[in-house]
Parts: structure tokens; sequence; C-alpha cells
């Protein structure tokens, strides 16, 4: 399990969580901040190289995947085309070898304009409050005034949409789970 954590300070709930369980696991992920992302991205795609078939599955966690300057595609940051190039191909041919990548993002928007590329790579997305506009792009919502932070949808490419009810951030035991599942 690798995680990438790109912190800004506005959850810092949830930074703090990440942060702490990647520096007390050290032998079941890879935990890289902001400041070491390249370093990260680097690393799971030398994985994915050399993978083959019937070694376990291998998770990329990222956190604040709109602050990830360096892996957009389309860059303007030139120093970092070669690591949204990686990150591109992760997202498309990940999955085939299992490598597997799961992303929060909390502006859809901005999320849209950064990463216009690879928008299609993200096949399951779960949506949450977020203007009419956003729920519409990211998952063929025609107004819902039930999408709130009890009420939730899980989206999956070719399969459509489907209403769930989250009850709580499944942080510690479910990411322990994976870590002794590997």
């Amino acid at each position: 399990i690798y995680v990438i954590n790109y912190c800004d300070g506005a959850n810092s709930d949830l930074d703090d969580k990440l942060q702490d369980f990647g520096l007390n696991q050290p032998d079941k992920l890879n935990y890289y901040d902001g400041f070491s992302a390249s370093m990260g991205i680097e690393d799971i795609y030398r994985r994915f190289e050399t993978k083959t078939s019937g070694e376990p599955d291998d998770w990329l966690i990222i956190s604040n995947l709109a602050l990830a300057c360096d892996l957009q595609s389309g860059s303007v940051y030139g120093s970092h085309r070669e690591n949204a190039n990686r990150f591109e191909r992760l997202l498309s041919e990940g999955p085939s070898k299992g490598v597997f990548i799961i992303a929060w993002c909390d502006d859809p928007a901005l999320f849209r304009a950064k990463f216009n590329n690879t928008f299609e790579y993200f096949g399951k997305r779960v949506v949450f409050n977020m203007s009419e506009e956003d729920a519409l792009a990211m998952a063929d919502i025609v107004k819902d005034d039930s999408i709130n932070k009890n009420n939730a949808y899980l989206y999956q490419s070719g399969k459509g949409k489907e209403k769930f009810r989250p009850y709580s951030t499944p942080m510690d035991k479910w990411i322990n789970r994976l870590c002794t599942e590997r």
C-alpha cells in the first residue's frame, strides 16, 4: 500500500490520521507527504513495471488529489510531465496488473480542470453533497436534494449509480484489514 498525502491544512483531522497511520505502519505501507510525492509515484510506478501475474494487489491512496500539481495531465509544470505520464499509465493500465488507485478530491470542478485527460479512468466514484453541475458531470445525477453528508451515490462506469448511506469513515479498521490481507 502506498499513501500520498497532499495535505494543505484544510482538513487537518484527515491529514493527521493519514500521517499517523503512515508513520506507524512502515512495514505495511509506504507513506509520502506532498514534498516526497514524486518519489512515491516513482516507487509505485517501478513496482507496476516489474509486477508479474499472481502477485498481491498494490494500492495507491491519494489524499487531496486537486493539490497534486506534479500529476496533472497537460501540466504547465513541465518538470513534472514524466510523473503525470506515469500517473496516467497507472490509471489506465494499472488495474490489469493489480495496481489500483483510490483518490480523494473535494473540488470536482478543480479536479476536472486539472486532470481533464484522466477523469474517465476513475470508473468508480462516490459523490456526496455538491453542486448540480458537478453531480451531473461526476455521476450523471440530475438534481437530487437528498445528497448530503448522510446520503451519497456510488457511480460505476457502465453500471450506473446507486444511492447509499455512509455511516462512518472506514479509516483505521478498514486500512488495517487491507494491510493484514497483504
